[in-house]
């Protein structure tokens, strides 16, 4: 059986149209009978149909709010890929199928209208299943025999911090939950299935926005899901019946070390462990890496008893001072967490989860009632997008190369149906976020499936002002001007690293639409007053909620400054796209706002740009990207150049915008400031890290992949192998080495590999560096330029 992508509508060449022109699939949705759409839902759906000779069936699936597909018992799949209404998206299987009896099954659930976290979205509950052919009659909804029946046992649960900021439905199972005879289409409650509404594609009639489920196909392949065996049982403590377990930290002295071995050995798939009758006992699991994971648990007997499966990033010194301390450490801290609760009812019972849960911790209270429970396994099932890094990176700095694994992890567990700016947390696609990982991808992988998703699903959350959503798919919406004026730099970022032309010309409307809402803020002196939304530009401690001085209630330099620079990125995307009066226009807008800014917050006193009109309050910020728009004139430059490096009083970037310095510093030749802001990334193996985290500490999130940016850097910058024209057509290369005495890699093309190798000795730089064929390129070293034309060339 296989996941196939496809392109376009299966059914335009035969579509129906209904009274107001929308053009309607062959099927409609189904759902139970009776069901309050704002209530949370889990369903079984099931159809049977029998086959006289072997077929290969194409068939297209989707759900609302998640399904789980099930062929004759075996599992196809899960869906649908994240969406909203106006893009939700199926997916398409290909069933090679003997002749006989099959049946084709499916679990769906919803949270309810308006119930779920922000990144799940859900309109009106069902299953839609459209078989192409001679699938049509045997397997369509609404046209085949589909049944249905609700499925008992699943409360959904609001957890400590509010489901809505949590991206996981936490559940509270009874025995009933285990019941799966559906996965087989057995079992006794069936009743048939009920038509609901039509299916409809994307074609939106009349202009008129629909509250319809607009179907499109999946982009993405099938996350990966795979087995894992990882973790060692750090703690083991019988447990008083009524102790508060938030407040008992795991101390050394009550750790049970015969307890841990047997636990040990049930983690590890070996044998069962059982917990007596009337007894309590705590067992703290360490991944040893961060993991998003489905978990599954087999018990038998222990009727009425309790198990909490719990998750946490890292262990807590101080939970109200959100400190964790050394994220390996175990003994002492506080295990401060969230997750599911399952209610054994005495047989042999299968628990899971309905979506994922992620963390490096995981916590299980046992609580037995009069009769004993046996654990026969807990497994953990990694899932994540199927992302493999192609790209490479070596150097003679142990400790910067120690860093790599960390980034990846980062990127790696960000990375689902969407960018996520954290997998324990809002599991939502903030544009700022998603800039950075797109760039990281770019670097280390020829897949470029989901930054294209995330270029256009920004594009189609632009609201009636123009501006892109902040964070989308979110049922909650959001807007951070700042950051769709960075979807802006995103399109052009994919203009340079990607092949795909006509994809990127296709975003220059939504370009436009960003831009000219934002340029409706800019007052009659030139400079950007203030945006609507959450001005935020970084997690600076000393700026309220990340946003500069002056940007809600004076003027903010850094607006400004951030503007001049995304114009002068979008003038050369419409040189590229042969708009030459647009590009013109940018330039001259770019030129006006920067001057104007230049005017209004240089001090000459302190050399620098200041972030407000009263000079009172400068930063890293300002200076690195009105460095970055290339405007500013020499005598300034020189002087903003030495003062971002040496003032010590500016405001200074973060994880996350310490990517924009690191480029200020590369574009300065400042090898010896990028190697030192590099510091805060060596530190993370130092301290228990497995990913990098959100902000300084104590931070909130232990995994965001906005700082795992350093991996594009050591290819980008380090390296310095970076597109030269549009399309990634020809190549500069430009190392950057520092201290290194030495470097090497190889980076992902469009046309193949691009490898590199250099060494460093006494100030001078020689090396190799060979291009795929046909490629052309140039080198720059010891301030000279060598030219490529595909191939090896001797760098010296």
């Amino acid at each position: 059986m296989t996941r196939v992508l496809i392109e376009q509508d299966p059914f335009a060449a035969t579509h129906r149209h209904d009274r107001w022109g929308q053009t309607l699939w062959p099927v409609h949705w189904i759902g139970l009978p009776e069901h309050d759409l704002d209530e949370p839902m889990v369903a079984a759906f099931r159809c049977r149909f029998e086959l006289d000779a072997p077929r290969t069936l194409r068939v297209h699936v989707t759900a609302d709010e998640r399904y789980e597909l099930w062929l004759d018992g075996s599992r196809l799949g899960r869906g649908p890929e994240r969406g909203v209404g106006h893009h939700w998206f199926f997916e398409t299987y290909d069933l090679e199928l003997e002749a006989g009896a099959h049946v084709l099954s499916a679990r769906v659930w919803t949270l309810g209208r308006g119930r779920g976290p922000f990144g799940h979205e859900t309109k009106r509950p069902g299953l839609l299943v459209a078989g192409e052919g001679a699938a049509h009659e045997l397997v369509s909804t609404s046209v085949a025999a589909w049944q249905v029946k609700p499925l008992a046992g699943y409360t959904f649960m609001i957890p400590r911090w509010g489901l809505k900021f949590l991206g996981s439905s936490f559940q509270d199972q009874g025995a009933a939950a285990t019941q799966r005879d559906f996965e087989t289409g057995a079992g006794e409650g069936w009743v048939d299935a009920v038509a609901t509404e039509p299916g409809r594609d994307d074609f939106i009639p009349h202009g008129e926005e629909s509250t319809h489920h607009r179907l499109r196909p999946a982009m993405l392949p099938a996350m990966m899901e795979r087995p894992m065996r990882a973790g060692r049982v750090r703690h083991v403590e019988a447990l008083e019946p009524d102790a508060d377990v938030d407040e008992l930290p795991a101390e050394a002295a009550r750790h049970d070390a015969a307890a841990a071995a047997r636990w040990q050995a049930m983690w590890d798939g070996g044998e069962a462990c059982t917990v007596e009758p009337r007894s309590r006992v705590r067992v703290i699991v360490d991944l040893d890496d961060y993991y998003c994971a489905y978990p599954e648990l087999r018990v038998s007997g222990g009727v009425n008893s309790r198990i909490d499966l719990q998750w946490a990033e890292a262990m807590f010194l101080d939970v109200a001072a959100k400190d964790k301390g050394h994220r390996d450490e175990v003994a002492g801290r506080y295990f401060h967490g969230v997750g599911d609760i399952f209610r054994p009812g005495g047989g042999g019972e299968r628990y899971d989860t309905l979506w994922w849960r992620a963390g490096r911790y995981v916590q299980l209270i046992v609580h037995t009632g009069d009769e004993a429970l046996t654990l026969e396994a807990i497994e953990l099932r990694e899932t994540r997008y199927p992302f493999e890094r192609e790209s490479h990176f070596e150097c003679d700095d142990a400790e910067l190369m120690a860093c790599l694994p960390v980034l990846q992890r980062g990127l790696e567990m960000c990375m689902h149906e969407a960018y996520f700016d954290c997998p324990y947390y809002e599991q939502l696609m903030y544009v700022g976020d998603t800039r950075l990982e797109t760039l990281i991808t770019y670097a280390l992988s020829s897949d470029h499936r989901l930054p294209r998703k995330a270029l256009r699903m920004f594009d189609v959350s632009r609201t009636p002002d123009g501006l892109t959503r902040a964070r989308f798919p979110s049922t909650n919406p959001q807007t951070i001007p700042t950051f769709s004026i960075w979807w802006i730099a995103m399109v052009h970022d994919a203009a340079l690293w990607q092949a795909d032309a006509a994809f990127v010309k296709a975003r220059l409307p939504g370009v436009r639409s960003v831009m000219e809402s934002y340029l409706s803020w800019r007052r009659e002196d030139g400079l950007m007053g203030w945006p609507p939304g959450w001005v935020f530009m970084d997690w600076v401690k000393a700026w309220h909620q990340g946003v500069p001085p002056g940007a809600k209630d004076q003027l903010s330099s850094t607006v400004s400054f951030q503007l001049a620079l995304v114009l002068m990125q979008k003038g050369e995307l419409e040189q590229w796209a042969g708009e030459d009066e647009l590009a013109q226009r940018d330039r001259r807008l770019a030129r006006g706002v920067f001057d104007a800014a230049v005017g209004t917050f240089w001090s000459e006193q302190h050399g620098l740009l200041a972030d407000d009109i009263d000079h009172a309050h400068f930063s890293e910020h300002a200076q690195c990207l009105a460095l970055l728009s290339g405007l500013l004139d020499d005598t300034k430059c020189e002087r903003v150049a030495r003062g971002l490096f040496e003032a010590e009083d500016l405001a200074p970037a973060t994880i996350y915008f310490s990517h924009y310095l690191l480029e200020t510093a590369r574009l300065l030749g400042r090898a010896d400031v990028f190697f030192d802001r590099l510091d805060l990334w060596r530190e993370l193996p130092r301290r228990g890290f497995r990913t990098p985290f959100e902000h300084p500490e104590p931070t909130r999130s232990d995994c965001h992949a906005w700082g795992s940016h350093p991996y594009f850097h050591m290819l980008a910058s380090v390296l310095g192998i970076r597109p030269a024209t549009m399309g990634f057509g020809e190549v500069m290369v430009e190392p950057m080495l520092g201290p290194l005495a030495r470097a090497s890699g190889r980076m992902v093309h469009p046309a193949g590999m691009i490898e590199a190798a250099f060494e460093q000795r006494d100030g001078r730089v020689t090396g190799r560096v060979t291009l795929p064929a046909g490629l052309r390129g140039s080198v720059r070293v010891n301030g000279a330029e060598q030219v490529i034309d595909g191939g090896a060339c001797e760098v010296r």
